[in-house]
């Protein structure tokens, strides 16, 4: 991967190469400490995978070459290191960061970023299409305490500090502790606390819900309907999936799966209304979900199970197959797939013997 570190400070450019050297030798970093040689950087040694730029250099902000640098590499990952975080929600807004590290940034941030660089060279889209990724004008935040709580999940700290930190926020508390007692997960014992929640949901299940309920939180008037109306939907879906899994004979850890996949197929939804025409036009919302779930650090195979309008994944990755199938169920008008979509399910369902276990399901339900 190459990467690119923009700073005018020269000590902050050897402690940055120094400790992403030391996390992957097999890097290609470059460094400019003058801004005004972006461009220039990038015709000598080629289109960065990262670009880390400092927030605040003389006479050129990082907003600014962040900004210019959309539009010059837009597929690549744009990071911001500052030592000032109050201006974190407006920039991450405009998409002009993807990441932004504080200093003294941390190795297990740094991590993170190299992390979600290799998860989104693997996604299964074209260079037009990652280029529109890049460029879209805005993507959904995901606010600071909720990043912390998801960092203390993906850490596996002790579920009692995990708790506590969730019971600070009672909205969240409540969100879990109903979600824990829904059709979707089909138990037949209430419970009361954030820990049995915890407990019961997974770790999986708790970040996907969190993350749900921060966007629908945080969306501006003008959307909450839309964000309310697109998290309803992925929440049926999840709930049609614990019943189709059933009549499968998945496992646990399959259902599982294939309803997490379900939740999070709201992103796309959420992110296409906040988009113009022209900043969507080489793009779906299941490409979407892709991309903002492989940058936040979800799994390869979850990311790419968002992928139900291609061919190539519907043979390929059961679980994609199966989204899709519950998608045909959920949606049946079929408004924004493509032509040949529910034919090319339907023949992947056919060669996995189970469209006839899927098409009595389906006659079962009426959405």
């Amino acid at each position: 991967m190459k990467v690119l570190l923009v700073d005018d400070d020269q000590l902050i450019l050897r402690a940055l190469k120094r400790s992403l050297i030391h996390l992957d030798n097999t890097l290609e970093i470059h460094v400019i400490d003058d801004p005004l040689k972006l461009n220039e950087a990038i015709v000598e040694h080629g289109t960065p995978t990262i670009l880390f730029s400092d927030f605040n250099m003389p006479n050129y902000t990082g907003c600014a070459l962040l900004n210019d640098a959309k539009q010059l590499c837009p597929e690549a990952l744009r990071c911001l290191l500052s030592g000032d975080m109050t201006t974190d929600f407006s920039l991450q807004v405009n998409n002009q960061a993807h990441f932004y590290l504080a200093k003294p940034f941390t190795k297990s941030q740094l991590q993170q970023v190299l992390e979600a660089a290799k998860q989104l060279e693997k996604l299964p889209v074209g260079d037009i299409a990652r280029k529109a990724l890049g460029q879209l004008e805005q993507i959904p935040v995901v606010s600071d305490n909720i990043k912390d709580i998801l960092r203390l999940l993906r850490t596996q700290e002790r579920l009692a500090v995990v708790a506590d930190k969730l019971s600070e926020n009672g909205a969240v508390s409540a969100k879990l502790i109903q979600v824990a007692n829904s059709a979707m997960l089909g138990f037949s014992a209430s419970i009361s606390t954030v820990e049995d929640a915890v407990i019961r949901l997974g770790v999986d299940f708790v970040e996907v819900i969190l993350l749900s309920y921060d966007l629908e939180n945080k969306a501006e008037s003008s959307i909450r309907e839309h964000v309310v109306k697109a998290n309803r939907k992925a929440f049926q879906k999840a709930i049609l999936a614990r019943d189709f899994a059933t009549r499968l004979g998945l496992e646990k850890r399959q259902t599982e799966q294939l309803q997490l996949v379900c939740l999070l197929s709201a992103l796309g939804d959420i992110t296409e209304r906040v988009n113009s025409d022209e900043a969507l036009k080489q793009l779906d919302r299941t490409i979407i979900s892709a991309y903002l779930l492989s940058l936040w650090g979800f799994s390869e195979i979850t990311a790419k199970s968002q992928l139900v309008f291609d061919s190539t994944q519907l043979a390929e990755n059961k679980l994609t197959l199966m989204h899709a199938a519950i998608e045909l169920v959920v949606d049946p008008t079929y408004e924004d797939c493509p032509k040949n979509w529910p034919a090319d399910v339907y023949k992947q369902l056919f060669e996995r013997n189970i469209y006839d276990n899927w098409h009595q399901w389906k006659n079962e339900f009426s959405i």
